[in-house]
């Protein structure tokens, strides 16, 4: 058997796999598995099911991960995501973001309105050595899950 031939199979079945986690996300047909789960939560860029379907697995305490919502407090008043463990506002960040030195090593996704002040946090956080920091892509403009004021 080749080298290629291999690789080829074996590029297949990863995304194969990666195809069907999706599938489950987008559709909530079936809850992700543990596995599945924490292949999500690697993803650098998240989509709304996507977001909606880990917060389900944290629930149900298949990982753990910090959300963070970086947007100002007026804005996180008028609503949020159930779910948000802390407010770090852009307008604060370096000061905010040190009492979370100590989660450099863990999942992190952040997000905010539409995902671009996220995304910026997303990598001033990975400068600061922050090792995993998802965002939630199109923010909350795209999020279809729970919300709460507040």
């Amino acid at each position: 058997m080749s080298l290629w031939y291999f690789l080829y199979s074996r590029i297949c079945r990863v995304s194969k796999k990666n195809e069907i986690i999706e599938e489950i996300a987008h559709n909530h047909s079936r809850g992700l598995s543990k596995d599945e789960a924490l292949k999500l939560l690697e993803k650098e860029q998240l989509e709304s099911d996507e977001l909606e379907a880990l917060i389900e697995a944290r629930t149900l305490k298949m990982l753990d991960f910090t959300l963070i919502d970086v947007r100002e407090m007026m804005e996180y008043k008028m609503s949020h995501i159930v779910g948000t463990d802390a407010l770090v506002p852009t307008s604060n960040f370096y000061a905010e973001i040190e009492k979370f030195n100590d989660k450099k090593d863990e999942p992190i996704i952040v997000y905010c309105l539409s995902g671009s002040r996220s995304y910026q946090v997303q990598h001033a956080m990975k400068s600061l050595g922050f090792k995993h920091v998802g965002n939630l892509q199109y923010g909350t403009m795209s999020f279809a899950g729970e919300t709460e004021q507040g």
